[in-house]
């Protein structure tokens, strides 16, 4: 058995499913059995700094590796509520011969019913009795993480930049993130492995809000109850009933939100019902949270005497934005994967992961595949060949990484200066910088470069500093090549000096031309020595 599924398998069989009810951090104990078997693990390794938190947070620093920038490595160790995750039996279907599997539990994996089985027909495909849920998410993501470990530790011919890995608890409750130190963990950019089929690089996770509704009702005998009673259950019923069918989980997809109805609890007396909410914009979520309201509206007005309140709180964003600012997260994961043999794009998750949260928290995560579907349930399964591939994706997306540790790009949107021509297009200036100081980036961009390039307050501009100075911008990554409208380099001393007269002095080294009507706009000729005005411009 190969070491990654043998490693896969071992996992599985320890619960970790985590408590919606508990306030404790983690959410139940059961998860530090896991996380202490990691840690011994990790130690075993030869991997000397290795710490897990109290409040169940796995954090350990890889030795070795190249550059000035560290990569993060992140998984969940806890498993779905949504189905039993304890007692776990897997199987293994070696030569899978492409037909639907029966469990022995009573439950059916019909290929056609998913998106990606098919390509493992011949191959191994492991699963629950049907039972439980088989806990690959993220249990595929945890072992895939601890192989790349141990490959980079008995490979040092593997470049790599310096890593750092972490193991979070509660993913599945929306607290995977509570009592992340990003500090403590110290990466720059990193990567969740916790995502489904290959080939998609997720970029984009839901916003997400859950909601929690409580009704006070009337008790009373039936036989006496006509004009009195006030059944808490069924008005929370009518209110599972007035929201849209055509925007649950069942009916909805691709970027389509939803209003997801998890339970009703209650008596005749009391009742509550929870529901999590989904949409991938800010401006959708609004819309929902405001028909939430319109929904308490109503049934107040309905029953007048009944006590209807709704409590809405936020579990996490859409990261998209963010990740659009650096896209090597990206770029280096889509040819990583191309390396394995897998052929990639950028995509979404209907769901989310570690990554939204810690996005917000100042380290851009972007999220991987391990190979695997119909998670949270009682027919989930993964491929062993496509965990495989997960992992030499991931291997290969880190040899990028270490083989360009000068290819240092600060992408600083935040200090982007608005125009005053209004909503205009956005110039997008790089300037390459001979010797990059982190510690003054943001000083230098934001206070002195307008005036060092002669800028003109009347187009809005987006400034991004590369460290190098190299012929051609060939180092950018590809996409957000085609989106510049200027190079310009400087040197060290160009920057230090925050002397206009120096802006005369700058090279250009390429040129893309923008629409005529910004040139007329401007009122600059077209130059191909173009002046520190018509500098800021291109």
């Amino acid at each position: 058995m190969n070491p990654l599924l043998e490693r896969f398998l071992s996992y599985v069989k320890i619960d970790t499913t985590p408590s919606e009810e508990s306030e404790s951090s983690p959410t139940t104990d059961r998860q530090f059995d896991l996380l202490r078997l990691l840690e011994d693990e990790l130690t075993g390794m030869g991997i000397g700094r290795v710490m897990v938190s109290d409040t169940g947070v796995l954090y350990a620093k890889m030795p070795g590796g190249i550059g000035s920038e560290t990569l993060g490595l992140i998984a969940h160790v806890d498993t779905s509520p949504d189905a039993p995750g304890s007692d776990i039996t897997p199987i293994l279907h070696r030569n899978w011969d492409g037909k639907p599997i029966e469990l022995p539990g009573g439950v059916t994996i019909d290929p056609a019913q998913t998106k990606d089985m098919q390509r493992y027909i011949g191959g191994t495909i492991v699963t629950s009795d049907g039972t439980t849920l088989l806990g690959a998410d993220d249990k595929a993501g945890v072992a895939i993480v601890m192989e790349t470990c141990r490959r980079l530790m008995a490979d040092s011919s593997i470049e790599r930049p310096p890593l750092v890995i972490a193991f979070t608890p509660d993913e599945e409750v929306g607290r995977g993130v509570d009592n992340f130190d990003t500090g403590e963990f110290g990466a720059d950019f990193a990567y969740t492995v916790d995502g489904g089929c290959l080939g998609y690089i997720d970029t984009q996770t839901f916003n997400a809000w859950k909601a929690l509704w409580s009704i006070e009702g009337r008790e009373v005998h039936p036989g006496s109850a006509r004009g009195v009673m006030l059944n808490a259950v069924r008005i929370a019923s009518e209110l599972v009933c007035l929201l849209r069918p055509e925007e649950m989980p069942e009916n909805s997809d691709g970027m389509e939100g939803y209003y997801y109805p998890l339970y009703i609890r209650g008596t005749t007396s009391k009742a509550e019902v929870r529901l999590i909410v989904r949409d991938f914009t800010e401006e959708g979520m609004k819309t929902r949270l405001q028909e939430l309201e319109a929904v308490r509206n109503l049934l107040r007005a309905r029953y007048p005497d009944a006590v209807i309140e709704l409590q809405t709180s936020e579990q996490y964003r859409n990261p998209g934005e963010i990740l659009q600012r650096d896209r090597r997260l990206v770029e280096y994961a889509i040819e990583g994967s191309a390396r394995a043999g897998i052929e990639a794009q950028e995509g979404s998750i209907r769901g989310g992961t570690d990554g939204s949260r810690l996005s917000y928290m100042g380290l851009p995560t972007v999220n991987l595949p391990t190979g695997g579907e119909m998670y949270h349930s009682r027919t989930e399964w993964i491929a062993e060949q496509g965990m495989e591939l997960a992992l030499e994706s991931l291997i290969e997306t880190i040899r990028i990484w270490g083989s360009t540790p000068g290819n240092k790009v600060a992408f600083l949107t935040g200090i982007s200066v608005p125009g005053r021509m209004g909503p205009l297009r956005t110039l997008r200036v790089v300037v390459f910088v001979e010797l990059f100081n982190q510690d003054l980036d943001r000083l230098i961009l934001s206070s002195t470069i307008l005036s060092l390039f002669g800028i003109p307050r009347v187009l809005p501009v987006e400034l991004h500093c590369i460290e190098g100075l190299p012929d051609l911008p060939v180092l950018l990554p590809l996409p957000f090549k085609d989106s510049v409208d200027g190079f310009f380099m400087a040197s060290r001393e160009q920057m230090i000096s925050h002397q206009p007269e120096h802006a005369g002095q700058l090279s250009v080294t390429h040129q893309v031309q923008l629409p005529e009507m910004l040139f007329e706009l401007l009122q600059f000729p077209l130059h191909a020595n173009p002046s520190p005005a018509y500098a800021a411009a291109v």
